[in-house]
């Protein structure tokens, strides 16, 4: 495996490419949203929809016409002193920007690899759970705010859960892992993206894993070949 070039996609890129590809198969998905006098962010996107979604997600399910994501990897978790006032920056921003934009069809959420403890204790009488690893938070602004924990997030393996499972931590990006392999190796195509980009982000924890299932690395290599050629 060590002679196949992998190209390096950081976190940020990651989740833009997969987000993309999942809203984007109903909606329209902004992932250079720019607020004026405020540089671009690569972890905000913006996931606009023009109907009913509902048929399509179940973790987000909440989502109303426009739709903030902001995306806190493992290495950028959520810091209250530099993360809490864009929130309210973002909301702004895009109810300035964008004229059919309302506070009653607009949402933001957080989507992180790691639980931001610290920002939902600041706001725990107002914190509401929807579900595992789905958290509203209606104190901030009028607009709603959502927390969704990669770690929690429960349900069956499809692409939204896969979207949100490949930034997980820990135990729970193992068992992510192994069911993308599961999955590639019994000749699955829906997840191969999800293996390149697990590859990019976590090429030692694959090779772990496929050394002691002591599983024949000729189909992921393949598999990894057929994606370098397309990117």
């Amino acid at each position: 495996m060590d002679d196949i070039p992998i190209e390096e996609i950081g976190f940020d890129e990651s989740f833009k490419i997969l987000a993309t590809h999942f809203f984007g198969a109903f909606s329209k998905v902004i992932t250079d949203f720019e607020i004026i006098n405020l540089p671009k962010k690569a972890d905000v996107l913006v996931v606009e929809a023009d109907k009913p979604i509902a048929q399509y997600v179940r973790i987000f399910d909440y989502f109303k016409t426009y739709n903030i994501v902001e995306f806190k990897s493992v290495k950028d978790s959520f810091r209250m002193a530099e993360d809490f006032p864009n929130i309210l920056i973002y909301i702004g921003g895009l109810l300035l920007n964008k004229k059919n934009a309302t506070i009653g069809n607009t949402t933001f959420t957080v989507l992180s690899s790691r639980k931001p403890k610290r920002f939902l204790g600041a706001y725990k009488e107002h914190v509401q759970t929807l579900k595992n690893g789905v958290y509203l938070i209606k104190a901030i602004v009028q607009v709603p705010v959502y927390i969704v924990c990669a770690n929690e997030i429960e349900g069956d393996f499809d692409s939204e859960l896969a979207l949100v499972k490949e930034f997980s931590t820990g135990n729970e990006r193992i068992r992510f892992i192994e069911k993308v392999l599961d999955g590639v190796l019994k000749g699955n195509r829906q997840f191969d993206e999800f293996l390149h980009i697990a590859f990019s982000l976590y090429r030692d924890e694959i090779n772990s894993i496929l050394s002691k299932k002591g599983v024949s690395m000729t189909i992921v290599e393949k598999n990894i070949r057929a994606w370098n050629e397309q990117l």
